[in-house]
């Protein structure tokens, strides 16, 4: 009988420090500054239409402070579109302020019909705080 009882003793004592021991948890790992940071923002990353030109920023990755972007322009109407020099703005805005800008001449004076184009560029500024992308189309009149 005092052989089960020093038994069971011994294996409430084991069980007892065992469990309450806390779990040892690691630490996250460091964000890396120089890691790229891809923004995947719906917000940034959907079609606008602009006189009938569909524009969709494809992709808008931030890395050691410089920010590349690729969009797609693509002219859904059935018409040509007649457009000033820089036929193309880019603003980039953190909340309601602008924090950046880019322009481009697609083509010329015209966009033709169904015209399809994919334009990137690099911004040295970082652009990661970007949470609302503007595409303006510079028509003539």
């Amino acid at each position: 009988m005092k052989r089960i009882l020093l038994i069971l003793t011994i294996l409430m004592v084991a069980f007892s420090t065992g469990c309450n021991k806390e779990k040892e948890t690691l630490p996250l790992p460091k964000k890396d500054a120089d890691a790229p940071q891809i923004n995947n923002d719906e917000n940034i990353l959907k079609t606008q239409k602009v006189s009938g030109v569909e524009f969709t920023l494809t992709s808008f990755i931030t890395e050691k402070n410089v920010t590349t972007y690729t969009a797609s322009v693509v002219n859904k109407s059935n018409k040509e579109i007649n457009l000033n020099s820089p036929n193309l703005l880019i603003n980039f805005y953190e909340d309601d302020k602008v924090i950046g800008f880019a322009e481009f001449d697609l083509i010329g004076e015209t966009m033709a019909a169904n015209y399809n184009q994919s334009i990137s560029g690099r911004i040295e500024d970082g652009l990661s705080n970007v949470n609302k992308v503007e595409f303006v189309l510079n028509i003539k009149k």
